[in-house]
C-alpha cells in the first residue's frame, strides 16, 4: 500500500526526469524552450513557446500562374478588384484611412483614438462577422493582414490598432506619421 510520501517522491522523480530531458537537449534561438507555469496539483505543467521569434519574411507565397488552369485565370485576377479599388481610392484621397467591420471592437478603438488625437480620417466598414466576408477576404489577401482594422497612413499600410497607437499623434496631424513611432 502506497503512502503520501510515495506520491511526493513520484512527483519529484517526474520533475527530475523532465529536467534531465531538458538539460540533455541543446536549444538554440529558433527552437522552443520550456516555460514553467504555476504548479497544479503536484506536477509542474510546462508550456512551450519560441525562444526567439523568427524574423517575418514580407514576401508571401502566391501560386504560380503555370499551376492555375487558363479557364479561371481571369476570374482570379478580377476577384475583389472593386473592393480593393474602393480602398485604394480612399487611401489616395485621405491621409488616414481605417478599414473595419461591425461587431469588432478594435476598429472602434482605432477611431476613438484618432478622434481623441484630433486626427481626421476616413472610415470604411465592410459588414460584420456574419456578413460580407467575401468583400473582406480580398482585402486580407491584398494586404497580407488577416485582422481588422487595417490602417493606412499617408498611403502606407501600417497594420492594425496596436500599430496605430505606437505612432505619435502630433506627427499624424503634420503628415509624417507613418515614418515615426513612439518608443
Amino acid at each position: 500500500m502506497a503512502n503520501a510520501s510515495d506520491g511526493a517522491a513520484r512527483t519529484g522523480d517526474h520533475d527530475a526526469q523532465i529536467a534531465a530531458i531538458l538539460q540533455r537537449r541543446a536549444f538554440d534561438e529558433t527552437t522552443w524552450r520550456p516555460v514553467e507555469r504555476r504548479p497544479r496539483r503536484r506536477w509542474r505543467l510546462l508550456r512551450w513557446e519560441p525562444a526567439q521569434r523568427p524574423a517575418r519574411n514580407v514576401t508571401r507565397q502566391i501560386l504560380d500562374d503555370s499551376r492555375v488552369h487558363p479557364a479561371i485565370r481571369a476570374r482570379i485576377a478580377d476577384e475583389g478588384r472593386a473592393v480593393i479599388a474602393e480602398v485604394e481610392a480612399a487611401v489616395a484621397a485621405n491621409r488616414v484611412v481605417v478599414v473595419g467591420m461591425a461587431w469588432n471592437p478594435f476598429p472602434r478603438k482605432a477611431c476613438r483614438w484618432l478622434d481623441a488625437a484630433g486626427v481626421p480620417y476616413k472610415y470604411i466598414e465592410y459588414g460584420n462577422y456574419a456578413s460580407q466576408w467575401r468583400k473582406r477576404l480580398p482585402l486580407k489577401l491584398w494586404t497580407g493582414w488577416t485582422t481588422f482594422p487595417m490602417v493606412f497612413v499617408d498611403g502606407q499600410f501600417i497594420g492594425g490598432y496596436s500599430d496605430l497607437v505606437k505612432l505619435d499623434p502630433a506627427l499624424l496631424k503634420k503628415g509624417a506619421g507613418a515614418t515615426s513611432a513612439r518608443p
